[in-house]
């Protein structure tokens, strides 16, 4: 029998807020995937000679260079764990080495290993890591976005040297351009922390966005709003110095960082019996760097390969030694670091399981 009169239920009420389809959010990614993979398959088929020579180059690969290229690979990985470490001693967190390392190549994993959403990924990974080991909310967004900012504008200076000693001016001036592109924004940032009005202002727009998003995802503006504690953010951020000397020492990591994995480059190129085009190197080397940053596909897949092994024909390679050398450099710094980086994620899961489980009372919080 159909309840009637009052008996009859109330219409349940339409929902708050829908969570996204996420086809629309990824049809671009899709679609840029598909017309790299498009593009890299018709070189391939139209090189495929080239690639052929390519291969036949690794039966008579000098072994005796292998392992320095992973052990250049290690210093760099080393130096960039270093400098967060030292970014997070500056706000007062002591950090071991071994956990950042674990975090670094964990993280590097994650952005590696997707596609368009990777870097995001593995910031927020990196971010919810060091958050478990006792970082502060201030202190681990701080070291993330300085490491960014820091590691950008390095990069800017290893593409004006390579620039320079290539004799091509105008990219170095582009190289430099970049480098001060990376560093205007930390500066402004930093001094409009210093004062409460500035800060406010930031606060005020960082929320407008934060709501923007929100309002995407078709969420409530007050729930949305109370996850993101603005103005306790910043105010914590506003505390945090770091002198000169600090600041010196972190470039000097970041350069060790990207130094020592162009030094990983070179023993590829030795490995495969080819010989290192030093005036172009750092060129090169910084071209498919860049290419890494375009998110079509996992890590650049396909792209730096491309980009890489271009650049170093044009600095004067063979072109099956220089994509022969390519291949081997991104096995050792791409596709190693990605299996070591799963690994240590998934000891640190393991590790982070075990520890709710036997405190069920302290649940960690992100906040």
């Amino acid at each position: 029998m159909q309840p009637t009169g009052d008996d009859q239920p109330a219409p349940a009420a339409p929902p708050t807020w829908y969570p996204p389809t996420g086809r629309r959010r990824h049809v671009r990614g899709i679609v840029g995937i598909v017309v790299v993979a498009v593009a890299v398959g018709g070189l391939a088929v139209a090189g495929h000679s080239v690639l052929g020579e390519a291969l036949a180059t690794f039966a008579h690969l000098r072994w005796i260079w292998i392992p320095p290229a992973l052990l250049a690979e290690g210093l760099s990985m080393g130096a960039f764990a270093r400098m967060q470490r030292h970014l997070f001693r500056v706000n007062g967190v002591r950090m071991r080495l071994t956990s950042t390392l674990a975090v670094t190549y964990a993280a590097n994993a994650v952005s590696l290993s997707l596609p368009i959403a990777g870097p995001a990924a593995s910031v927020g990974y990196a971010y919810t890591q060091f958050r478990r080991l006792g970082a502060d909310s201030a202190a681990t967004s701080w070291t993330l976005g300085i490491s960014w900012v820091v590691s950008t504008f390095t990069l800017g200076v290893v593409l004006a040297v390579g620039a320079l000693t290539s004799g091509n001016t105008t990219t170095a001036v582009i190289g430099l351009a970049s480098a001060v592109v990376a560093i205007v924004p930390l500066v402004g940032l930093l001094v409009a922390l210093r004062n409460s009005r500035a800060r406010a202002a930031v606060g005020r727009l960082a929320m407008t966005l934060w709501t923007m998003v929100g309002r995407i995802g078709r969420r409530p503006d007050d729930e949305w709003a109370a996850a993101l504690p603005v103005d306790p953010f910043l105010d914590d951020l506003a505390t945090v110095r770091m002198s000169a000397a600090s600041y010196l020492h972190v470039g000097a990591l970041s350069l060790l960082n990207w130094s020592a994995n162009a030094l990983c480059l070179v023993f590829a190129i030795l490995a495969t019996g080819g010989d290192v085009p030093w005036h172009g190197l750092l060129l090169a080397y910084a071209v498919g760097t860049g290419a890494a940053l375009l998110p079509l596909t996992p890590g650049g897949v396909g792209v730096v390969e491309l980009a890489l092994a271009a650049a170093l024909v044009i600095a004067g390679m063979h072109g099956p030694h220089a994509l022969a050398a390519v291949l081997v450099y991104r096995i050792i710094s791409f596709w190693l670091v990605i299996a070591i980086g799963w690994v240590i994620a998934a000891a640190l899961f393991r590790s982070n399981r075990i520890t709710s489980i036997a405190q069920p009372n302290r649940p960690f919080d992100p906040e």
